[in-house]
């Protein structure tokens, strides 16, 4: 088997379970809108399983990586994928999950929102909110997170503000009680972006 063909089918397999996580997020900040609380615990709970799953799948394709195929013995045992089935995986991996680093971090989100809040009078609808955040991020935000998730149902950019959202909804820097569709900074959110914290 060669090392690349090794390499796609565990990439492959990792992109298929972020995919899912994605997935996971989305029903998570869905069931939260919604005030369905239990359930945004036990979807959180199987979202921290799943990642802990996809760090390990992360370090056994770093352990494949460090595995020099060169350096094998000549006369090793080869066993040869089909080249149909090497071409339909990489085929199957175009439009899949983006390449980490490529897209703004989510923690780059952070200070846009919660002065977007404070500027929009403490609380707005999640539009306007990420109107004027797309407006502070104008030449941070690149060509990858304009572009649409493999959903096609929104811009990566906007999926990464709103992930940023529930993440500062747990730390208490955003209100959880909020009404929906509407996003609201707490005071504690108006300390942290006050002190520099954010």
């Amino acid at each position: 088997m060669e090392s690349d063909d090794v390499k796609a089918a565990m990439e492959l397999a990792f992109n298929a379970v972020r995919d899912f996580l994605d997935e996971l997020k989305r029903l998570v900040s869905s069931a939260a809108q919604e005030g369905e609380y239990e359930k945004v615990r036990r979807l959180t709970d199987k979202c921290e399983r799943v990642e802990q799953f996809l760090k390990k799948v992360e370090q056994l394709s770093e352990e494949w990586q460090s595995l020099s195929v060169s350096s094998m013995p000549v006369g090793s045992p080869t066993v040869a994928i089909p080249q149909t089935t090497v071409r339909r995986r990489r085929a199957n991996r175009q439009g899949r999950r983006l390449t980490h680093g490529l897209k703004t971090p989510e923690k780059r989100f952070r200070r846009p929102i919660l002065e977007a809040l404070v500027e929009l009078g403490g609380s707005a609808a999640v539009s306007d909110v990420l109107s004027l955040v797309a407006k502070k991020l104008q030449g941070v935000l690149n060509q990858y997170d304009w572009a649409p998730l493999p959903s096609g149902r929104e811009v990566r950019w906007r999926n990464t503000a709103k992930w940023c959202r529930r993440t500062m909804v747990e730390e208490g820097l955003l209100l959880v009680n909020s009404p929906k569709g509407i996003w609201e900074i707490s005071e504690a959110g108006r300390k942290a972006l006050e002190s520099g914290e954010v």
